[in-house]
């Protein structure tokens, strides 16, 4: 390979590079001002975690949380009581069994996400037979 086909390369993966970073630096910038609530990687994951099993209609339970290795045990609940004493995620017993609390992001939580999503153009779609179709960005 000739020093104009290497510079050509280094030249479209530095193009590649800066508009990824430049995401990267929107996405974060509407993190900061939107969710500023979530302070650190584990709180992300876990409002992750229990919005996405939320939305998929079978809401996380703590111990399936737990269970998910996201850190040390004792981290995740001084994480997830945080979260709750923040009314970002709640509590619930089971309704089902009462001896387990079922976890859900709180509907002002919920509408971020979802503001964050299509401001990233990430649109999905449920048909009317449960099937979801997801659109990334272009």
């Amino acid at each position: 390979m000739g020093k104009t086909e290497n510079f050509a390369l280094e030249s479209a993966a530095q193009e590649i590079s800066l508009r990824n970073l430049d995401c990267i630096r929107e996405k974060r910038s509407f993190e900061r001002r939107h969710l500023p609530f979530l302070k650190t990687v584990l709180d992300f994951d876990i409002a992750c975690e229990v919005g996405f099993h939320q939305l998929a209609g079978t809401p996380l339970t703590v111990k399936h949380l737990l269970l998910q290795n996201l850190a040390p045990a004792i981290t995740v609940l001084r994480r997830l009581n945080r979260l709750c004493a923040l009314e970002i995620v709640t509590r619930t017993r089971s309704p089902a069994d009462g001896r387990v609390y079922e976890l859900r992001l709180t509907s002002r939580v919920l509408a971020k996400y979802v503001e964050y999503a299509l401001l990233h153009g990430h649109l999905c779609r449920v048909s009317p037979g449960g099937t979801i179709t997801c659109r990334e960005p272009s």
